[in-house]
Protein backbone atom coordinates (compact mmCIF):
# COMPACT_ATOMS: atom_id res chain seq x y z
CA UNK A 1 0.00 0.00 0.00
CA UNK A 2 1.40 3.39 -0.97
CA UNK A 3 1.20 6.73 0.81
CA UNK A 4 -1.75 6.31 3.12
CA UNK A 5 -2.46 9.01 5.69
CA UNK A 6 -1.37 8.28 9.23
CA UNK A 7 -2.50 9.58 12.59
CA UNK A 8 0.17 9.73 15.27
CA UNK A 9 -1.04 8.13 18.49
CA UNK A 10 1.31 7.76 21.42
CA UNK A 11 4.47 9.27 19.87
CA UNK A 12 7.04 11.48 21.55
CA UNK A 13 8.84 14.26 19.72
CA UNK A 14 12.55 14.27 20.45
CA UNK A 15 13.14 17.95 21.08
CA UNK A 16 16.30 19.56 19.70
CA UNK A 17 17.31 22.91 21.18
CA UNK A 18 17.87 25.76 18.76
CA UNK A 19 19.00 29.35 19.30
CA UNK A 20 16.47 32.13 19.01
CA UNK A 21 15.47 32.50 15.36
CA UNK A 22 15.91 36.11 14.27
CA UNK A 23 14.34 37.65 11.17
CA UNK A 24 15.51 41.02 9.95
CA UNK A 25 12.91 43.56 8.89
CA UNK A 26 13.38 47.06 7.41
CA UNK A 27 12.33 48.93 10.55
CA UNK A 28 12.50 46.32 13.27
CA UNK A 29 14.17 43.22 14.63
CA UNK A 30 11.51 40.52 14.95
CA UNK A 31 12.52 37.38 16.80
CA UNK A 32 10.59 34.18 17.42
CA UNK A 33 11.72 31.77 20.12
CA UNK A 34 10.02 28.39 20.58
CA UNK A 35 9.75 27.98 24.33
CA UNK A 36 7.59 24.85 24.39
CA UNK A 37 7.00 21.97 22.02
CA UNK A 38 4.46 19.43 23.27
CA UNK A 39 2.69 16.46 21.81
CA UNK A 40 -0.39 14.99 23.49
CA UNK A 41 -0.70 11.37 22.30
CA UNK A 42 -3.60 10.87 19.92
CA UNK A 43 -4.85 14.41 20.45
CA UNK A 44 -2.70 17.34 19.42
CA UNK A 45 0.68 18.85 18.85
CA UNK A 46 1.26 22.29 20.36
CA UNK A 47 3.99 24.87 19.91
CA UNK A 48 4.35 27.89 22.17
CA UNK A 49 6.48 30.72 20.83
CA UNK A 50 7.63 34.05 22.21
CA UNK A 51 7.63 36.87 19.65
CA UNK A 52 9.63 40.06 20.14
CA UNK A 53 8.64 43.27 18.30
CA UNK A 54 5.32 41.62 17.52
CA UNK A 55 3.70 44.97 16.69
CA UNK A 56 5.47 44.87 13.31
CA UNK A 57 3.80 41.58 12.31
CA UNK A 58 0.58 41.61 10.28
CA UNK A 59 0.36 37.88 9.48
CA UNK A 60 1.97 34.78 10.98
CA UNK A 61 1.79 31.13 9.99
CA UNK A 62 3.52 27.81 10.56
CA UNK A 63 4.77 25.69 7.67
CA UNK A 64 5.01 21.96 8.47
CA UNK A 65 6.64 19.39 6.20
CA UNK A 66 6.24 15.72 7.04
CA UNK A 67 6.09 12.35 5.27
CA UNK A 68 2.65 13.32 3.98
CA UNK A 69 3.65 16.63 2.40
CA UNK A 70 3.75 20.32 3.29
CA UNK A 71 0.97 22.28 4.95
CA UNK A 72 0.57 25.92 5.97
CA UNK A 73 -1.29 26.63 9.23
CA UNK A 74 -2.26 30.28 9.78
CA UNK A 75 -2.05 31.73 13.30
CA UNK A 76 -4.88 33.92 14.58
CA UNK A 77 -3.22 36.98 16.08
CA UNK A 78 -4.87 39.57 18.36
CA UNK A 79 -4.66 43.29 17.69
CA UNK A 80 -0.90 43.89 17.72
CA UNK A 81 -0.91 47.69 18.03
CA UNK A 82 1.58 48.75 20.69
CA UNK A 83 2.50 45.16 21.60
CA UNK A 84 6.25 44.68 21.81
CA UNK A 85 6.24 41.05 22.92
CA UNK A 86 3.65 38.28 22.81
CA UNK A 87 3.44 34.56 23.40
CA UNK A 88 1.54 32.46 20.87
CA UNK A 89 0.44 28.84 21.35
CA UNK A 90 -0.55 26.91 18.25
CA UNK A 91 -2.54 23.68 18.60
CA UNK A 92 -2.58 21.13 15.77
CA UNK A 93 -5.25 18.45 15.73
CA UNK A 94 -3.40 15.32 14.57
CA UNK A 95 -6.55 14.04 12.88
CA UNK A 96 -6.28 17.00 10.48
CA UNK A 97 -2.49 17.24 10.39
CA UNK A 98 -1.37 13.55 10.44
CA UNK A 99 2.12 12.59 11.55
CA UNK A 100 3.98 9.39 10.70
CA UNK A 101 6.16 7.48 13.20
CA UNK A 102 9.87 7.21 12.46
CA UNK A 103 9.75 10.08 10.00
CA UNK A 104 11.17 13.57 10.33
CA UNK A 105 9.04 16.63 11.02
CA UNK A 106 10.31 19.96 9.65
CA UNK A 107 8.78 23.34 10.34
CA UNK A 108 9.41 27.07 10.21
CA UNK A 109 7.51 30.27 10.98
CA UNK A 110 6.44 32.41 8.02
CA UNK A 111 6.08 36.12 8.74
CA UNK A 112 4.47 39.01 6.88
CA UNK A 113 5.30 42.40 8.38
CA UNK A 114 3.24 45.58 8.32
CA UNK A 115 4.95 46.70 5.10
CA UNK A 116 3.90 43.48 3.32
CA UNK A 117 7.42 42.02 3.24
CA UNK A 118 7.65 38.26 3.87
CA UNK A 119 10.36 36.27 5.64
CA UNK A 120 10.71 33.08 7.63
CA UNK A 121 12.69 31.60 10.48
CA UNK A 122 15.30 28.87 9.94
CA UNK A 123 13.95 25.36 9.40
CA UNK A 124 13.86 23.09 12.44
CA UNK A 125 13.82 19.29 12.39
CA UNK A 126 12.47 16.63 14.75
CA UNK A 127 12.44 12.85 14.55
CA UNK A 128 9.12 11.25 15.51
CA UNK A 129 9.77 8.18 17.64
CA UNK A 130 7.23 5.84 19.19
CA UNK A 131 8.68 5.35 22.68
CA UNK A 132 5.89 3.05 23.93
CA UNK A 133 7.97 0.02 22.99
CA UNK A 134 11.55 -1.16 23.40
CA UNK A 135 12.84 -1.21 19.85
CA UNK A 136 15.57 -3.44 18.47
CA UNK A 137 17.60 -1.90 15.67
CA UNK A 138 19.92 -2.91 12.86
CA UNK A 139 21.61 -0.17 10.81
CA UNK A 140 23.74 -1.10 7.83
CA UNK A 141 24.53 0.43 4.41
CA UNK A 142 21.68 2.93 4.37
CA UNK A 143 19.14 0.47 5.78
CA UNK A 144 17.56 0.78 9.24
CA UNK A 145 15.38 -2.03 10.61
CA UNK A 146 13.26 -1.61 13.77
CA UNK A 147 11.28 -4.40 15.43
CA UNK A 148 9.84 -5.03 18.87
CA UNK A 149 9.24 -8.77 19.01
CA UNK A 150 11.54 -10.68 21.34
CA UNK A 151 13.03 -12.44 18.34
CA UNK A 152 16.71 -11.86 17.71
CA UNK A 153 16.53 -13.48 14.29
CA UNK A 154 13.79 -11.27 12.86
CA UNK A 155 16.09 -8.34 12.12
CA UNK A 156 18.55 -10.59 10.27
CA UNK A 157 15.70 -12.21 8.34
CA UNK A 158 14.42 -8.80 7.26
CA UNK A 159 17.93 -7.78 6.21
CA UNK A 160 18.28 -10.90 4.04
CA UNK A 161 14.82 -10.33 2.59
CA UNK A 162 15.86 -6.88 1.42
CA UNK A 163 18.89 -8.39 -0.30
CA UNK A 164 16.75 -11.04 -2.01
CA UNK A 165 14.10 -8.50 -3.00
CA UNK A 166 16.68 -6.36 -4.76
CA UNK A 167 17.14 -9.12 -7.35
CA UNK A 168 13.46 -9.01 -8.36
CA UNK A 169 13.40 -5.22 -8.26
CA UNK A 170 16.59 -4.92 -10.31
CA UNK A 171 15.27 -7.24 -13.02
CA UNK A 172 12.02 -5.28 -13.33
CA UNK A 173 13.15 -1.70 -12.72
CA UNK A 174 16.92 -1.61 -13.06
CA UNK A 175 19.29 -0.26 -10.39
CA UNK A 176 17.31 1.49 -7.64
CA UNK A 177 18.51 2.68 -4.24
CA UNK A 178 17.45 0.37 -1.42
CA UNK A 179 18.14 2.92 1.35
CA UNK A 180 15.14 2.79 3.64
CA UNK A 181 13.77 2.51 7.16
CA UNK A 182 11.67 -0.59 7.85
CA UNK A 183 9.56 -0.74 11.01
CA UNK A 184 7.90 -4.02 12.09
CA UNK A 185 5.06 -3.60 14.59
CA UNK A 186 3.45 -6.43 16.47
CA UNK A 187 -0.23 -6.99 15.74
CA UNK A 188 -2.57 -5.51 18.32
CA UNK A 189 -0.51 -2.37 18.95
CA UNK A 190 -3.23 -0.02 17.66
CA UNK A 191 -1.32 0.36 14.42
CA UNK A 192 -4.57 0.37 12.41
CA UNK A 193 -5.64 3.58 14.15
CA UNK A 194 -2.17 5.04 13.81
CA UNK A 195 -1.99 4.50 10.07
CA UNK A 196 -5.62 5.61 9.66
CA UNK A 197 -6.00 3.49 6.53
CA UNK A 198 -9.39 3.07 4.89
CA UNK A 199 -8.32 -0.49 4.06
CA UNK A 200 -9.31 -2.60 7.12
CA UNK A 201 -6.98 -5.52 6.45
CA UNK A 202 -3.85 -3.67 5.41
CA UNK A 203 -0.50 -5.39 5.88
CA UNK A 204 1.99 -2.62 5.22
CA UNK A 205 2.35 0.97 4.07
CA UNK A 206 5.10 2.85 2.23
CA UNK A 207 5.98 6.55 2.43
CA UNK A 208 8.22 7.08 -0.62
CA UNK A 209 9.29 10.64 0.22
CA UNK A 210 10.68 9.45 3.56
CA UNK A 211 11.95 6.06 2.39
CA UNK A 212 9.83 4.60 5.20
CA UNK A 213 8.04 1.23 5.30
CA UNK A 214 5.77 0.17 8.19
CA UNK A 215 4.47 -3.40 8.43
CA UNK A 216 2.67 -5.39 11.08
CA UNK A 217 2.81 -9.03 12.12
CA UNK A 218 -0.14 -11.41 12.00
CA UNK A 219 -2.80 -11.34 14.69
CA UNK A 220 -1.94 -14.88 15.86
CA UNK A 221 1.77 -14.30 16.34
CA UNK A 222 4.79 -13.70 14.15
CA UNK A 223 4.87 -15.56 10.88
CA UNK A 224 8.27 -14.73 9.46
CA UNK A 225 7.37 -15.69 5.90
CA UNK A 226 4.22 -13.55 6.02
CA UNK A 227 6.08 -10.51 7.34
CA UNK A 228 8.94 -10.95 4.88
CA UNK A 229 6.59 -11.22 1.89
CA UNK A 230 4.88 -8.03 3.00
CA UNK A 231 8.24 -6.27 3.24
CA UNK A 232 9.12 -7.35 -0.31
CA UNK A 233 5.75 -6.05 -1.48
CA UNK A 234 6.38 -2.65 0.10
CA UNK A 235 10.00 -2.49 -1.13
CA UNK A 236 8.67 -2.86 -4.68
CA UNK A 237 6.31 0.07 -4.06
CA UNK A 238 9.21 2.15 -2.75
CA UNK A 239 11.44 1.28 -5.72
CA UNK A 240 8.67 2.04 -8.23
CA UNK A 241 8.08 5.43 -6.61
CA UNK A 242 11.80 6.21 -6.85
CA UNK A 243 11.85 5.28 -10.53
CA UNK A 244 8.92 7.67 -11.01
CA UNK A 245 11.07 10.41 -9.46
CA UNK A 246 8.33 11.46 -7.07
CA UNK A 247 5.81 12.41 -9.78
CA UNK A 248 3.08 10.15 -8.32
CA UNK A 249 1.72 9.52 -11.83
CA UNK A 250 2.31 5.77 -11.90
CA UNK A 251 -1.03 3.96 -12.38
CA UNK A 252 -2.09 1.93 -9.37
CA UNK A 253 -2.46 -1.22 -11.46
CA UNK A 254 1.26 -1.02 -12.30
CA UNK A 255 2.22 -0.39 -8.66
CA UNK A 256 0.13 -3.21 -7.24
CA UNK A 257 0.60 -5.61 -10.13
CA UNK A 258 4.38 -5.44 -9.86
CA UNK A 259 4.32 -5.69 -6.05
CA UNK A 260 1.91 -8.65 -6.00
CA UNK A 261 3.94 -10.39 -8.69
CA UNK A 262 6.96 -10.37 -6.39
CA UNK A 263 5.46 -13.27 -4.44
CA UNK A 264 6.83 -16.66 -5.61
CA UNK A 265 4.69 -18.23 -8.38
CA UNK A 266 1.85 -15.76 -7.80
CA UNK A 267 1.60 -14.69 -11.46
CA UNK A 268 2.39 -18.05 -13.10
CA UNK A 269 -1.18 -19.28 -13.46
CA UNK A 270 -4.63 -17.87 -14.18
CA UNK A 271 -6.58 -17.66 -10.89
CA UNK A 272 -10.05 -19.26 -11.19
CA UNK A 273 -11.71 -16.15 -9.75
CA UNK A 274 -10.12 -14.05 -12.49
CA UNK A 275 -11.22 -16.45 -15.23
CA UNK A 276 -14.75 -16.55 -13.80
CA UNK A 277 -14.88 -12.76 -13.74
CA UNK A 278 -13.71 -12.66 -17.35
CA UNK A 279 -16.38 -15.15 -18.49
CA UNK A 280 -19.06 -13.34 -16.47
CA UNK A 281 -17.97 -9.92 -17.81
CA UNK A 282 -17.25 -8.72 -14.26
CA UNK A 283 -13.66 -7.57 -14.74
CA UNK A 284 -12.93 -4.03 -13.60
CA UNK A 285 -11.88 -1.78 -16.53
CA UNK A 286 -8.16 -1.04 -16.32
CA UNK A 287 -8.94 2.67 -16.68
CA UNK A 288 -10.74 2.44 -13.33
CA UNK A 289 -7.62 1.07 -11.62
CA UNK A 290 -5.34 3.98 -12.41
CA UNK A 291 -5.74 6.21 -9.35
CA UNK A 292 -7.03 3.89 -6.64
CA UNK A 293 -8.35 0.41 -5.92
CA UNK A 294 -11.87 -0.33 -4.61
CA UNK A 295 -12.41 -0.36 -0.85
CA UNK A 296 -14.67 -3.42 -0.95
CA UNK A 297 -12.56 -6.45 -0.04
CA UNK A 298 -13.82 -8.72 -2.83
CA UNK A 299 -13.50 -6.03 -5.51
CA UNK A 300 -10.07 -5.05 -4.20
CA UNK A 301 -8.90 -8.66 -4.40
CA UNK A 302 -10.12 -8.89 -7.99
CA UNK A 303 -8.35 -5.62 -8.83
CA UNK A 304 -5.12 -7.06 -7.44
CA UNK A 305 -5.43 -10.27 -9.45
CA UNK A 306 -6.15 -8.31 -12.63
CA UNK A 307 -3.18 -6.02 -12.10
CA UNK A 308 -0.80 -8.88 -11.29
CA UNK A 309 -1.91 -10.82 -14.36
CA UNK A 310 -1.64 -7.75 -16.61
CA UNK A 311 1.91 -7.01 -15.43
CA UNK A 312 2.84 -10.69 -15.99
CA UNK A 313 1.45 -10.44 -19.53
CA UNK A 314 3.44 -7.26 -20.22
CA UNK A 315 6.68 -8.80 -18.94
CA UNK A 316 6.18 -12.01 -20.92
CA UNK A 317 5.26 -10.14 -24.11
CA UNK A 318 7.55 -7.10 -24.02
CA UNK A 319 10.39 -8.11 -21.70
CA UNK A 320 11.13 -7.89 -17.97
CA UNK A 321 12.08 -4.19 -18.17
CA UNK A 322 8.75 -3.07 -19.65
CA UNK A 323 7.30 -2.00 -16.29
CA UNK A 324 10.19 0.37 -15.59
CA UNK A 325 9.79 1.89 -19.05
CA UNK A 326 6.06 2.39 -18.49
CA UNK A 327 6.68 4.05 -15.12
CA UNK A 328 9.15 6.49 -16.68
CA UNK A 329 6.70 7.19 -19.52
CA UNK A 330 4.02 8.18 -17.00
CA UNK A 331 6.20 10.81 -15.29
CA UNK A 332 4.63 13.59 -17.34
CA UNK A 333 1.75 11.65 -18.89
CA UNK A 334 -1.52 13.50 -19.44
CA UNK A 335 -3.61 10.50 -18.38
CA UNK A 336 -3.46 6.82 -17.49
CA UNK A 337 -3.34 5.63 -21.10
CA UNK A 338 -0.79 8.18 -22.29
CA UNK A 339 2.24 6.25 -21.04
CA UNK A 340 0.90 3.00 -22.51
CA UNK A 341 0.46 4.52 -25.98
CA UNK A 342 3.93 6.10 -25.85
CA UNK A 343 5.75 2.85 -25.09
CA UNK A 344 3.52 0.16 -26.65
CA UNK A 345 2.04 2.23 -29.50
CA UNK A 346 -1.45 0.96 -28.66
CA UNK A 347 -4.32 2.34 -26.62
CA UNK A 348 -4.99 1.19 -23.09
CA UNK A 349 -8.25 -0.35 -24.35
CA UNK A 350 -6.31 -2.40 -26.92
CA UNK A 351 -3.84 -3.44 -24.22
CA UNK A 352 -6.73 -4.66 -22.09
CA UNK A 353 -8.17 -6.62 -25.02
CA UNK A 354 -4.80 -8.21 -25.84
CA UNK A 355 -4.31 -9.18 -22.19
CA UNK A 356 -7.74 -10.80 -21.97
CA UNK A 357 -6.99 -12.92 -25.07
CA UNK A 358 -3.69 -13.97 -23.47
CA UNK A 359 -5.48 -14.77 -20.23
CA UNK A 360 -8.06 -16.95 -22.00
CA UNK A 361 -5.34 -18.84 -23.85
CA UNK A 362 -3.46 -19.35 -20.59
CA UNK A 363 -6.60 -20.59 -18.88
CA UNK A 364 -7.32 -23.01 -21.74
CA UNK A 365 -3.76 -24.35 -21.58
CA UNK A 366 -4.04 -24.81 -17.81
CA UNK A 367 -7.42 -26.53 -18.23
CA UNK A 368 -6.03 -28.85 -20.95
CA UNK A 369 -3.12 -29.83 -18.71
CA UNK A 370 -5.50 -30.58 -15.87
CA UNK A 371 -7.72 -32.65 -18.18
CA UNK A 372 -4.70 -34.65 -19.36
CA UNK A 373 -3.82 -35.34 -15.74
CA UNK A 374 -7.38 -36.44 -14.96
CA UNK A 375 -7.47 -38.74 -18.01
CA UNK A 376 -4.17 -40.31 -17.01
CA UNK A 377 -5.49 -40.87 -13.50
CA UNK A 378 -8.74 -42.44 -14.72
CA UNK A 379 -6.89 -44.73 -17.14
CA UNK A 380 -4.63 -45.83 -14.32
CA UNK A 381 -7.62 -46.51 -12.07
CA UNK A 382 -9.46 -48.44 -14.78
CA UNK A 383 -6.38 -50.50 -15.67
CA UNK A 384 -5.46 -51.24 -12.09
CA UNK A 385 -7.80 -54.24 -11.64
CA UNK A 386 -6.58 -55.79 -14.91
CA UNK A 387 -2.95 -55.27 -13.97
CA UNK A 388 -3.53 -56.72 -10.51
CA UNK A 389 -5.30 -59.78 -12.01
CA UNK A 390 -2.46 -60.35 -14.46
CA UNK A 391 0.11 -60.01 -11.68
CA UNK A 392 -1.74 -62.52 -9.47
CA UNK A 393 -2.22 -64.95 -12.38
CA UNK A 394 1.43 -64.82 -13.40
CA UNK A 395 2.51 -65.26 -9.82
CA UNK A 396 0.20 -68.22 -9.31
CA UNK A 397 1.38 -69.96 -12.47
CA UNK A 398 4.99 -69.37 -11.55
CA UNK A 399 4.41 -70.87 -8.11
CA UNK A 400 2.52 -73.84 -9.60
CA UNK A 401 5.40 -74.48 -12.01
CA UNK A 402 7.86 -74.51 -9.14
CA UNK A 403 5.74 -77.09 -7.32
CA UNK A 404 5.68 -79.45 -10.39
CA UNK A 405 9.44 -79.30 -10.57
Amino acid sequence: MVRRQSVLNGWVLLFILFPIATVSQPDSQISIDDIEFEFIPGTSLSIQASITNAEHISELGLVITSALGTQFIPVDLPNMDGIAEIQVRLFLDVSHYPLVPFSELHYWWQITDTTGAQSHTPERSYMLVDDRYAWRLIERNGLSIYWTKDNNELGSLVWQQVEDSNEYIGAALGPVSSDSTIVVYEAGNNIQQIIDSEVPDWQGVTYPDSGLIIVTTEENGVSSSWVLETITHELVHLAAARVAAGTNNTPMWIHEGLALGSMPNRALSAPPTLIDALHDRELIPIKNLCRAFPIDKKARSLAGEQSMSLVAYLQQTYGSDIVGRLIKAHENAANCGDGVSRILDISIDQLESNWQEWLLARASKTSASQNDAYITLWVALLCAPVLITVWITVGTRSQHGDEIK
